[in-house]
């Protein structure tokens, strides 16, 4: 399949958008311009430099694999599965971005689920509304608990706030619709699903991966590097846990979050987006802190008197969130328990709670039906409501839904990308298999180390 040339074509059939998966790397987007491509070629190239770390052919096959569009399990074993409510519910817990999903508490049962994207995009609906090629709601999602223990939706609210020319609007859809007698109801909660998807999609990569677990990290890198000697035992425990991060947020800054960048042009909620666990390994990262900590610093004043660790956590307070650092909420690293506390929830959001959000999003993310990065048009219960009627939805509801999920373009460079980011580098360290050389040399650090690398 040639992908259109037209940054803004729709797919013309679901069977079009399975036929980038057979076709491998001839899918390579034709720019209309020459610019973007250009852009985003550039920024694959230092993107696999950094992760592939592979040299002559090996370079290059990891530039050609990058547009070879792999099926995605869940698609691979189910075509259907985007469809399903049962896998939408399941994703919304257990998927790309399991953080926003939260227990409605007035419920005295603790049965109902809110997925709840209305207060925080309504200030920008009319604005996105502006922009060519995109639209955008406040939702909320409901889901009820069953008797199963599995989820599953029963309600989305979408509302588009009052403008100088257009009331408000707003509307309820239930998948008790797709029973109707009308199949129209059916397509409308898929429709739906995606714009809720597509708005779950765009807080996943701006909220849940690049600013919590990109950007919250910096500080301590940077204060580290400035404040810890490389020698410093608290230096070497963080290090492994920061390895590439600066690299990669300043690459994603000139190339991914920029101004008309790939963020802006192919995720909700455009160019306005910048304006806004696996227990038992939590455990171990835990225990293996408190083990270190424990050797380094015998009493809790040889924390309190270590003038470089105090100087690092001074810096991250005061310089990297000085618009915080009258908070009560800091901890003191004044005994063992908060420096504990403080160094395992760094490396676990730099590691664990990252490889979580990130290397997801192909497996979910690369079949745009699942997993849409944009919604494009309006609801058409929402255009009737204007005046312009349904009758093309009415006519080819199919056809709606496609003109709804992200260009044949946006679409191309969205997986590209999210290939490349979900792939391990050849060099990838693992938490408990990287041990620094002095910690060998140390038999209570060596065991607890070993301990907690133990399956």
């Amino acid at each position: 399949m040639k992908l259109s040339k037209h940054s803004s074509q729709s797919f013309p059939t679901l069977d079009a958008i399975n036929a980038m998966y057979d076709d491998q790397f001839r899918n390579q987007p034709v720019q209309p311009d020459g610019g973007r491509f250009k852009f985003i070629a550039e920024f694959l190239e230092k993107e696999a430099v950094l992760l592939f770390e592979q040299e002559g052919a090996e370079f290059f096959e990891g530039i050609r694999r990058v547009f070879k569009f792999e099926t995605p399990e869940i698609h691979d074993r189910d075509k259907f599965a985007w469809f399903r409510d049962e896998e939408f519910a399941r994703e919304t817990l257990a998927g790309m971005n399991p953080l926003s999903i939260q227990l409605v508490r007035a419920v005295a049962k603790k049965k109902l689920f809110m997925l709840d994207y209305h207060d925080l995009y309504l200030p920008f609906v009319n604005k996105v509304r502006q922009l060519e090629g995109t639209t955008l709601y406040g939702a909320r999602a409901l889901f009820f608990l069953a008797g199963d223990d599995t989820l599953r939706p029963i309600a989305i609210e979408l509302t588009r706030p009052k403008s100088a020319s257009k009331p408000q609007w707003r509307e309820v859809f239930t998948p008790a619709s797709a029973h109707e007698a009308s199949i129209t109801g059916s397509w409308q909660w898929q429709l739906a699903k995606a714009h809720v998807v597509s708005l779950d999609t765009g807080y996943h990569q701006l909220v849940s991966h690049w600013l919590r677990t990109h950007c919250c990290v910096e500080p301590y890198i940077i204060a580290a590097n400035r404040q810890l000697s490389q020698m410093h035992p608290i230096y070497r425990l963080l290090h492994p846990s920061f390895r590439f991060t600066m690299e990669i947020n300043a690459q994603a800054r000139s190339l991914l979050i920029n101004a008309d960048g790939i963020i802006e042009s192919t995720f909700s909620p455009g160019k306005y987006s910048m304006d806004g666990n696996q227990l038992g390994g939590l455990r171990r990262a835990v225990a293996w802190a408190f083990d270190y900590v424990a050797h380094y610093y015998p009493g809790a004043a040889d924390i309190v008197d270590d003038v470089e660790l105090q100087a690092w956590w001074d810096e991250v307070r005061t310089k990297g969130h000085a618009d915080k650092k009258d908070e009560p909420w800091w901890p003191k690293l004044d005994c063992h328990e908060s420096l504990v506390q403080t160094l395992s929830t760094i490396m676990w959001v730099a590691s664990a709670h990252h490889a979580a959000v990130n290397f997801s999003q192909y497996p979910f993310g690369g079949y745009v039906p699942n997993r849409p990065y944009i919604a494009r048009i309006n609801m058409p219960s929402e255009m009737g409501a204007d005046g312009n009627g349904m009758h093309a939805f009415m006519e080819a509801p199919d056809k709606v839904l496609l003109d709804t999920l992200p260009s044949q373009h946006q679409s191309a460079l969205v997986m590209a990308i999210l290939d490349l980011l979900s792939s391990h580098s050849s060099g990838e360290e693992y938490l408990g298999t990287y041990q620094d050389p002095a910690w060998e040399q140390n038999g209570k650090i060596n065991k607890a180390f070993e301990d907690q690398a133990r399956p």
